[in-house]
């Protein structure tokens, strides 16, 4: 639901935006309060030019933007836009149901003739996962948005009449892979193992247990690898209001001495240190942090749009723990659950996690508490993909490291990392696997 309050709030910041910019080129033009610092009719003509300039970037903006689809929201028609929006999850998840049944009917028939073995079932066999891990989505986020806020809707269930819990489309069990407890009474076995659905029975190869331990990690990895850094278009313009930093001046007396610091009050977050026991890895996470990349570019470079040959995204790219900020109404560890799960597609129980430490980050502007959780997960916990939050345009991927390699990244400089990871890493080596990792070297 944050992504609905972001959409109203960036089209009313872009509205504002053109309201104030074309008021202030009204007076320009008619010469009304100009600042001081117009000395001349070259310069007043000069603004004149930037402040069409930036009404153009503002009308851009609005039109490119997203339609608020908050439901009390008469400003944006946002009980309208909810309306077409519900209409469009409800089509793409019937759309997408018929795509899971032709997938499990095509299996099916692969099994049947004994083609169970090949690249295409398998291929075939986690793209039908990525399309139920979809169907979830979908239902999920209908589930928060209805009912539909208009009256008398001919698309949906008004709200004059009784409401459904659940959206009309009935969600048939999901096509899972055998759970590993049944399977490892079959390893010495030559017989496949079976999966139900409600439609029909599939077999799934032996041999690709790796595959069905942990469903998503190739082609989720190779999916996002591409995509991470196809970034272009990078401008730095004023930020002259934000949805998330609220600059402050504060000014105080030390010593006698009259001061004063600039600073900003942000969220305070949790991080997780993951290990999966049934491979003896850790879980990091890849993202984007366009603050990375900015420092990467010499100021000089900064005017216009930014040479991305010259400065590729991949400057950008950085190597994290998972974790995430405590905007929600719950407890530090359900929060470290949530982003375990969001991100790394992990479902584990609170009692599993363990805190470490809490600690300030950025105390140089910011002084929030970072919270460090450790927790064990096996593979069988695996039930997504992962990824982060698409609804907050959120592009995670999900990367796995052994104990060396992840050890090397403790020292290694070329490696884009923050000091949680290595504080992480530190307390991980030296109270969790310091002889695992013995045996590893």
């Amino acid at each position: 639901m944050m992504e609905i309050e972001h959409r109203c709030s960036n089209l009313a910041v872009a509205y504002r935006k053109l309201k104030d910019s074309e008021k202030r080129l009204k007076e320009f033009e008619l010469r009304q309060n100009l600042p001081s610092h117009i000395k001349s009719e070259s310069d007043r003509q000069a603004w004149i030019e930037e402040l069409k300039i930036r009404i153009s970037e503002s009308e851009a903006e609005i039109k490119n933007s997203k339609p608020c689809i908050k439901r009390n929201c008469h400003v944006h028609s946002g009980a309208k836009n909810l309306c077409a929006h519900i209409k469009h999850l409800q089509t793409r998840l019937q759309q997408q149901k018929t795509i899971e049944s032709t997938f499990i009917d095509t299996l099916k028939q692969m099994s049947e003739s004994n083609l169970d073995n090949t690249t295409q079932y398998l291929d075939d066999y986690n793209k039908l996962k990525e399309i139920q891990a979809d169907i979830v989505n979908i239902d999920g986020e209908l589930g928060e948005l209805f009912p539909c806020p208009i009256r008398n809707c001919d698309k949906h269930t008004p709200v004059n009449e009784e409401q459904p819990t659940q959206m009309d489309v009935e969600i048939e069990p999901p096509f899972q892979p055998v759970d590993k407890r049944h399977t490892a009474k079959r390893k010495n076995s030559d017989e496949s193992p079976i999966v139900s659905t409600k439609r029909s029975v599939v077999k799934i190869p032996n041999e690709c247990g790796r595959l069905y331990e942990f469903p998503f990690c190739l082609h989720f990895t190779f999916s996002y690898f591409l995509t991470m850094d196809k970034i272009k278009s990078v401008k730095i313009i004023e930020c002259d209001e934000s949805l998330y930093l609220r600059p402050v001046r504060m000014i105080y007396e030390q010593d006698g001495n009259e001061k004063f610091w600039d600073l900003m009050r942000v969220h305070d977050s949790v991080a997780i240190i993951i290990y999966n026991t049934t491979r003896q890895k850790l879980i990091f996470v890849k993202q984007f942090r366009p603050a990375v990349y900015y420092a990467e570019v010499k100021n000089e470079d900064c005017e216009g749009e930014i040479d991305v040959k010259k400065y590729p995204p991949s400057l950008g790219l950085t190597i994290e723990l998972c974790a995430g900020i405590v905007d929600k109404d719950q407890s530090l560890v359900e929060t470290a659950r949530d982003e375990v799960f969001e991100e790394c597609g992990y479902s584990v129980p609170l009692s599993m996690f363990q805190k470490v430490t809490s600690y300030r980050s950025g105390v140089g502007v910011a002084g929030s508490v970072q919270t460090l959780y450790y927790v064990e997960v096996v593979d069988s916990m695996k039930v997504t993909s992962g990824g982060g939050n698409s609804h907050e345009g959120e592009y995670i991927e999900v990367i796995e490291m052994d104990l060396p390699e992840a050890h090397s990244l403790i020292y290694d400089e070329t490696a884009p990392r923050p000091p949680s990871l290595l504080v992480a890493l530190m307390w991980f080596f030296q109270n969790k696997a310091s002889g695992r990792l013995s045996q590893k070297l």
